[in-house]
């Protein structure tokens, strides 16, 4: 979902408010994000979500994204 989104925000910005939604739900305990539900977080997944994020994610999960 982060992948993507990366790539379609600059195509269609009307989209992003609602992949940036449901990244905000698949944000795991631990902070990060994992290529799916079904996995732990890993950096690449963690990275992509931030960078889609980082304009509208909250300061705290934002923060315990950073530190996983």
């Amino acid at each position: 979902t982060a992948y993507v989104t990366r790539l379609i925000k600059e195509i269609e910005p009307e989209k992003i408010r609602e992949s940036e939604s449901a990244l905000l739900n698949l944000q795991n305990q631990d902070g990060g994000w994992g290529y799916n539900n079904l996995v732990s977080s890993d950096a690449d997944s963690t990275a992509n979500a931030l960078l889609v994020l980082k304009d509208t994610l909250e300061k705290e999960k934002y923060n315990k994204a950073i530190k996983f």
